[in-house]
């Protein structure tokens, strides 16, 4: 088990920032200078789109696993019940569970570098059969603007595949650490889901994740997600003052990307 009395002090968050089924990632204020900075950016509007698009992204990958009969479907229920509590119409949601289930999606894994020092690994969805690279030239182009370079072997070899497993953080779940021993998990992080509800994600091996899911749901906790996920190895990356505007903004225009369903950096203490 990790040290979860270090993982509770921001400085050490892990560095997730995954649009699940039903969960989106918080950025950590690890040090000081990211705190300040990311209130003044936290403008209202701003994060209601992030979230609006995180629910239409999730929704697609939903429909794609389970598809569209929300009688059977019951993820791609509960994602509509979360949409009108943002106030998507309920015309938008069909509408692109439509899209949905004319064009398939598929995640398509790319790796970046930013100039910035940092790394980056992205699931990115795309529609169709395309190839890898032509979603990568895609990709690459909406980014020209950003300090980040997408390239083949340049990301990946700093990350460890993980399973994820997300649970909301109600006030009667009991502590994390203790769930985390019980369902055989290796750490937990925190987060929150497309309303800005606290959540938990339980980490272990990819090939774990069906066993802490039925570990959790035989304690009576409902799972909200589960999915497989990059964490970084060793030591995060400390962005330099001078780049923290950059690197915030290349991580809005990650969060805000349509195509862009999770992904994961290796910077300290976000």
């Amino acid at each position: 088990m990790l040290a979860c009395s270090v993982r509770r002090a921001a400085s050490a968050a892990l560095n997730s920032h995954a649009g699940t089924l039903n969960s989106v990632p918080v950025r950590y204020a690890g040090h000081n200078k990211w705190s300040k900075i990311h209130r003044a950016k936290s403008v209202a509007d701003k994060k209601q789109g992030i979230r609006i698009n995180a629910v239409l992204r999730a929704l697609r990958q939903t429909v794609a696993t389970g598809g569209p009969d929300m009688k059977r479907n019951y993820a791609l229920a509960r994602l509509y019940q979360s949409a009108f509590k943002l106030k998507i119409e309920k015309s938008i949601l069909d509408s692109a569970v439509k899209k949905a289930v004319a064009s398939p999606m598929q995640d398509i894994v790319l790796e970046g570098r930013s100039p910035l020092g940092f790394n980056v690994v992205l699931m990115v969805s795309s529609g169709g059969k395309l190839s890898r690279a032509a979603v990568q030239n895609a990709f690459s182009k909406t980014m020209q603007k950003q300090p980040l370079d997408i390239a083949p072997g340049s990301a990946l070899f700093t990350f460890d595949k993980k399973g994820l497993v997300t649970v909301a953080r109600t006030d009667d779940l009991a502590d994390p650490d203790d769930l985390a021993i019980e369902c055989e998990a290796e750490d937990w992080m925190a987060g929150e889901d497309v309303e800005g509800n606290p959540t938990v994600q339980f980490i272990c091996a990819e090939t774990e994740v069906h066993s802490v899911k039925d570990a959790l749901t035989g304690m009576n906790i409902e799972v909200s997600s589960t999915e497989i996920g990059y964490l970084p190895k060793g030591e995060r990356v400390e962005v330099k003052d001078e780049d923290v505007e950059a690197t915030l903004g290349l991580f809005d225009a990650l969060d805000e990307h349509p195509d862009v369903s999770s992904y994961y950096t290796n910077v300290a203490g976000r």
